[in-house]
């Protein structure tokens, strides 16, 4: 059957019946998708919060430093070759710029993918369910009202028809119309008549429409709600069709990229071998100190770095001192040091320099990197401020060994 459901049959209690419960069926499923268009809002905003997460990342991968939109297109026309040319100061290695703008205009389709979802869930998915919610339940409850005039009309005339003298009242209106029943009885029937017949009509035409809607819903919500899932599937076809078309394209990028990528870590591991064997010796140097040497160190206090036992003390005549182990350590740190010479600077290193005290305080020191050069000589205070701060003019100065009670060590 087209209209399965509640047929048009004589006015009846079971009719009726038949007919409330209808009409709590279309404002159950309605409310059902009041509660789906919830959803389906939520998500359709979650999809617009997941574009404008997606924009955003790619703007900000776009905003690399040094990127520029011709560097992505130029490795994008390369990666048609057997190898992608990744230019930089050493070809053939990965260079990340450029990928990460390639990486951003797929963020773009996507999110332009993204876009065309939303909007195709809106028009196909949430606006039909929103016209059976609103505008198909709105006709029900219309054409039920309808329908209760209706009755309440035909059993009113019917009152009148079966019960005349009861219909009398005191109005002007009923009273003029008592006086022509009165003196015309024939018409006051026949008029009585005309109105149930003229109810009675309205009751079954309005009855019907009523009858019809529902069971038009009935058969609609079965048809009208999987086209629209239909239609969302093949949104969602499209939007998967769309990427799977964008990572189709990339495809040869990143065949390229893979090889590029391979190589670069190919070199990665050659030149970590260096740095193994530069931390090796690192360890032998600073693995120098003999546990026993220690104690001969005064310290910058002039205290002992830690008890004399009698086991360093009959150990010191066998050792060479601290400070020639010192001596030796830096000696040997300095030629694992990569050297960084900056034009102008004959020497530079950390010194201590004397700070008088303030406020009646004694003079402290304090450790410093200086920077010698042909005509003056400065220090750094620290790397947060690189600014030099000059000492003295070499040219005017006099060197001498410092007095032995105003070192560092004592």
């Amino acid at each position: 059957q087209l209209l399965p459901g509640i047929p048009f049959a004589m006015d009846s209690p079971w009719t009726r019946q038949e007919l409330a419960g209808a009409e709590g069926q279309v404002h159950q499923l309605a409310g059902y998708f009041d509660g789906m268009m919830d959803q389906l809002q939520g998500y359709i905003k979650q999809v617009h919060a997941g574009i404008a997460a997606t924009v955003a990342l790619a703007e900000k991968m776009k905003s690399a430093r040094g990127l520029r939109d011709s560097e992505s297109e130029k490795l994008a026309a390369s990666a048609m070759g057997s190898r992608v040319d990744f230019a930089g100061t050493t070809p053939g290695l990965v260079q990340l710029e450029p990928v990460l703008g390639r990486f951003a205009e797929v963020l773009y389709e996507i999110a332009g993918a993204q876009e065309i979802l939303a909007e195709a869930l809106e028009t196909s998915f949430l606006q039909p369910i929103q016209n059976f919610a609103k505008v198909d339940v709105a006709q029900v409850v219309e054409l039920r009202r309808t329908y209760s005039s209706a009755l309440e009309a035909h059993d009113s005339a019917l009152q009148r028809y079966l019960h005349p003298s009861s219909s009398m009242s005191s109005s002007t209106t009923n009273a003029l119309r008592s006086m022509r029943s009165m003196s015309d009885p024939a018409a006051s029937t026949h008029r009585r008549t005309s109105d149930v017949a003229t109810t009675l009509r309205d009751v079954e035409l309005s009855r019907f429409n009523f009858t019809f809607k529902l069971n038009e819903l009935e058969a609609r919500k079965t048809f009208e709600l999987s086209e629209c899932i239909v239609a969302s599937m093949y949104s969602f076809r499209a939007f998967f069709h769309q990427s799977l078309d964008t990572m189709n394209t990339l495809q040869p990028f990143m065949e390229a990229l893979q090889i590029t990528q391979q190589e670069t870590r190919k070199r990665f591991q050659v030149a970590k071998k260096p740095w193994e064997v530069r931390r090796q010796q690192l360890n032998e140097v600073l693995n120098t100190f003999p546990a026993g040497a220690i104690v001969e160190d005064p310290g910058l206090d002039g205290a002992s770095s830690s008890p004399v036992t009698p086991h360093s003390l009959g150990s010191m005549s066998r050792q060479p001192s601290c400070e020639a182990l010192l001596d030796m350590t830096a000696a040997r740190l300095v030629s694992l040091y990569e050297p960084r010479p900056r034009p102008g600077i004959l020497r530079e290193g950390y010194l201590f320099m004397r700070v008088q005290g303030q406020r009646m305080r004694q003079p402290s020191w304090q450790r410093r990197w200086f920077l010698l050069d042909s005509t003056s000589l400065c220090y750094i205070t620290s790397h947060e401020d690189l600014e030099p701060h000059p000492v003295c003019d070499i040219m005017l100065a006099t060197v001498r060994g410092g007095q032995g009670d105003a070192s560092p060590g004592g």
